[in-house]
């Protein structure tokens, strides 16, 4: 996973109990060869639940190297995750060689601003793959030059540390 961005259904910037929570992740392959059966799952701690009839796993397929697609979740937590405490949801990605993938948690925030519309996991202008694959953002929005952004990067000279 290369970026992801999340958006509260009533669009108050704040997760609260019971709300839907749309995620939308951009997985792409940063090697150097083709990935096969590539699947992404959400998987869900105490606590949280997927939303309506949506399936907590997605089959991406294969994906050449520099290749991405963007897949979508729909969770919500209860009212027994307290204020400022994360929701237990991690995104892993597997491929069939069982050697590549990763597991990442979405650090989701009850009733915390800074979890909506821009959060980055890795920068294009920051990191490049072991064979100079350009890292496929573009789901989120960068903070202001020199500003703080979410979890405490910094935008310096457009790239986010």
């Amino acid at each position: 996973m290369v970026d992801y961005k999340i958006t509260d259904s009533n669009r108050n910037g704040k997760i609260e109990p019971i709300e839907q929570v749309d995620i939308k992740a951009r997985v792409q392959n940063v090697g150097k060869g083709y990935a096969e059966n590539v699947v992404a799952e959400i998987e869900l701690g105490e606590n949280v639940f997927i939303g309506g009839d949506m399936k907590t796993v997605r089959h991406i397929g294969s994906l050449n190297s520099g290749q991405y697609k963007d897949i979508s979740f729909v969770v919500y937590g209860n009212s027994l995750i307290e204020n400022n405490k994360v929701m237990p949801v991690n995104l892993k990605i597997t491929e069939s060689r069982g050697r590549f993938g990763s597991n990442e948690n979405l650090r989701l925030v009850m009733y915390n601003p800074d979890n909506i519309g821009t959060i980055k996991v890795v920068e294009a202008n920051e990191e490049k793959s072991d064979n100079n694959v350009v890292i496929a953002t573009g789901l989120t929005i960068m903070p202001p030059e020199n500003e703080t952004g979410f979890f405490g990067r910094k935008n310096v000279k457009g790239k986010t540390r």
